[in-house]
């Protein structure tokens, strides 16, 4: 299914740009920018919710395809990356334990494999070679959430309790509304700065496992259902070649 689910857009390029000659052109951008998690995504976790907060900046990279049906209006296909680390001082900020003397912390980041598809629109010629371009696009997100680590030590370094957290995540519709500055250059190449907003939704089930002391095998085992909000504020530039 996931593998359909990134094959259609591509196969849609394909077969459309086969026919571009009856078309209005053909532009093909490589895009990278600095994404900025807000809302549940960013903010401090609770109990229960460990997975899916604590996210910091990122960054998000992707390649897109457009095929211009006419002058204005454009069928574009996208795919990209997008990676945030746990934001590690919130995480410590949050867990205390009175007893530990010392806390360690450890966690993989977050990552986003994504393809989308949708339609974008020259809306403001502000010069010949400049024009604003909003754009909506709706695809899937496939999410590997972060694993966290969590040890706390006495004062001689000797092991308190351990616990980590992880997840497993269905994938998510994703929706990305945004807007474009297009500059060309010449008939061939364009620069782009965008600002956009990233948005999915996911169902996950987390495991907590608690460890107790120098214990290798968990004591306690949680099973949590969590859902995901992944929001982000991206910006950044592109360079896009026009055929």
């Amino acid at each position: 299914m996931i593998k359909k689910c990134f094959l259609l857009p591509l196969i849609i390029l394909f077969s459309a740009s086969l026919f571009a000659q009856n078309l209005k052109g053909f532009r093909l951008t490589a895009q990278a920018g600095y994404a900025v998690p807000f809302g549940d995504y960013a903010q401090a976790a609770s109990q229960g919710e460990y997975l899916n907060r604590d996210a910091d900046q990122g960054f998000d990279f992707n390649l897109s395809g457009e095929i211009f049906i006419t002058e204005r209006l454009g069928f574009i296909v996208r795919l990209g990356y997008a990676l945030h680390e746990v934001d590690e001082e919130q995480v410590k900020n949050f867990i205390q334990n009175p007893d530990a003397a010392n806390f360690d912390f450890t966690s993989s980041p977050f990552q986003h494999l994504y393809a989308s598809g949708g339609l974008g629109l020259k809306l403001i010629k502000i010069s010949d070679k400049v024009d604003l371009q909003p754009y909506a696009l709706v695809g899937l997100n496939i999410m590997r959430t972060a694993t966290k680590d969590y040890s706390y030590f006495d004062d001689v370094g000797s092991p308190i309790e351990r616990f980590r957290s992880e997840a497993s995540v269905t994938p998510g519709i994703l929706v990305i509304p945004g807007v474009n500055l297009n500059m060309r250059f010449t008939n061939f190449l364009e620069f782009r700065l965008f600002a956009e907003v990233f948005g999915s939704d996911h169902q996950a089930e987390s495991v907590l496992n608690y460890y107790d002391g120098t214990l290798s095998v968990p004591t306690t085992q949680e099973d949590v259902e969590v859902d995901y909000q992944v929001r982000t504020l991206n910006a950044g530039a592109a360079l896009s070649f026009r055929f």
